[in-house]
């Protein structure tokens, strides 16, 4: 990418923008969220065994159902006053 002065400030504020657009359980492979593509990388990535689409599917939806639970702690912590919005409450 070459650098044009207006133009890329505009292009790194929107991607910035659109990086922070997270919704727990939402996976969109939108601006800098990969969680809709994290169980095909890691597949593909460790080489691992074929899997039938019925275990991807598992796979994905543990993986929202982590997601959203996350979530639900970050918001709990948050409305709790317990450290910032990256700390997570166990």
């Amino acid at each position: 990418m070459d650098w044009i002065p207006v133009l890329t400030l505009v292009q790194v504020v929107v991607d910035a923008m659109n990086a922070m657009r997270t919704v727990p359980g939402e996976f969109k492979s939108f601006g800098h969220d990969y969680r809709a593509d994290t169980a095909a990388f890691v597949h593909g990535a460790f080489g691992l065994p074929k899997v039938t689409p019925e275990q991807f599917a598992a796979v994905q939806h543990a993986l929202v159902e982590l997601e959203i639970d996350r979530g639900e702690r970050l918001k709990a912590a948050k409305a709790a006053g317990v450290g910032d919005a990256t700390t997570e409450v166990q």
